[in-house]
């Protein structure tokens, strides 16, 4: 840890210190605080030598006993010296401090040191008035002790102490019911490290049974299906449907089916996305989507439609060339003329679109607009000598 951060650690928890004691009023009155001054001076000076000397363990100590002076000195306080703020403060301060002690465990690997510290500032944020964090520094108490668990879980996983991470991403979920990446770790411990797949889904079908939660069928069903059981996870997937029909579920079922190529299915979901009211740029992706799925179906009347409809919510060029591309097929000249247009002003290089643009001009008998653009590719290397053919023909 750099001197600089632990200065400014302690000097921030020794300045409230001083102020406080200066502030109060009747000092002479609290014989507590009076008796204290002494040994806050010698505390001040052995935190100096913590800067000095880079000594995080040391500088707990000052932060401990600057905690203990005020700890004593509380009985004969005034509710104007806010002892229990400064107390709050210093049981901030020591857990940041067992944090940054585990974070620089953490980077050399020495798992068990990280996870006794931040056990250390565990034990001092339960300690925390969560109406002081909130109000002195915009911080959720059960929010910081959630991800402090989830951090000491994933320590303890890295040093291989299996069933103590389990037992503490319960504690996560104690707290957080349906926690996505709590389960999700718990299913990886048994399948993967412990390699008990059998009580990794027993664990989370009984939780999803007891909570009730959609989380939990979704990675049921994220689970079967990266085992390739179609049949399991189908039936999480749609329960968690069930019970959630938001866009976070529905993308994932759509995206599911996809996948495994069940067109139809993947458009029944996206169908019901739709009815979310999603912003036009969702929407766009959505019916491009849903038009993809019905040219893998060989529905084309259905798959132009609704290409069409997300061009008309946003351009895109591959999307343009492909209609242009369909209308020229079906000879549709004027709708290949309009999309390989489109096509092009989105990309005025694009050779496919001229190609497209210039045969139709040529076909319904444009042949100053056709032999424009196929001028423009007559030496390209993939489509100038269609093109040059086009207008020989012209001529």
């Amino acid at each position: 840890m750099k001197m600089r951060s632990y200065a400014l650690l302690i000097g921030a928890a020794i300045l409230i210190v001083l102020m406080t004691a200066c502030s109060k009023t009747k000092v002479e009155d609290s014989a507590g605080l009076t008796q204290s001054k002494p040994l806050l001076e010698q505390a001040k000076d052995k935190a100096r030598d913590a800067y000095e000397e880079e000594s995080p363990d040391f500088a707990l100590i000052q932060f401990k006993e600057a905690l203990d002076l005020f700890v004593e000195a509380m009985p004969t306080a005034t509710e104007s010296d806010s002892i229990d703020v400064v107390i709050n403060e210093l049981h901030f301060q020591i857990a940041d401090t067992y944090m940054n002690l585990a974070n620089e465990d953490l980077e050399i690997e020495m798992y068990d040191e990280a996870i006794m510290n931040m056990g250390n500032a565990l034990d001092y944020y339960d300690r925390l008035d969560a109406s002081i964090m909130e109000s002195e520094y915009n911080v959720n108490k059960e929010d910081a002790i959630k991800s402090l668990l989830i951090r000491i879980a994933r320590a303890q996983t890295s040093a291989t102490h299996y069933e103590d991470a389990l037992i503490t991403y319960d504690e996560v979920l104690e707290k957080d019911p349906g926690n996505e990446e709590a389960l999700t770790n718990q299913y990886i411990i048994l399948s993967e490290n412990i390699q008990d797949e059998e009580r990794a889904f027993t664990v989370l079908k009984e939780y999803a049974e007891l909570s009730n939660d959609y989380k939990v069928y979704l990675i049921l069903g994220n689970s079967y299906n990266e085992k390739n059981n179609y049949a399991e996870a189908v039936k999480y997937y749609e329960k968690a449907l069930e019970l959630e029909d938001s866009p976070e579920v529905l993308n994932r079922l759509s995206s599911f089916y996809r996948d495994n190529k069940k067109w139809a299915d993947s458009n029944r979901i996206l169908t019901k996305l739709i009815e979310t009211k999603p912003d036009d740029a969702t929407l766009a992706s959505i019916y491009r989507l849903m038009g993809s799925n019905y040219e893998e179906l060989k529905n084309n009347a259905k798959k132009i439609e609704f290409w069409e409809k997300s061009l008309g919510l946003e351009r895109n060029t591959q999307l343009a060339l492909a209609v242009a591309s369909h209308y020229h097929t079906a000879k549709n000249y004027a709708k290949a003329i309009t999309f390989a247009t489109q096509t092009l002003q989105l990309d005025p290089n694009n050779v496919d679109a001229y190609l497209i643009r210039g045969d139709s001009y040529y076909r319904t008998k444009k042949y100053t607009e056709a032999k424009a653009d196929l001028q423009r590719i007559e030496n390209d290397p993939r489509r100038g000598a269609t093109a040059k053919q086009l207008l020989k023909a012209i001529k």
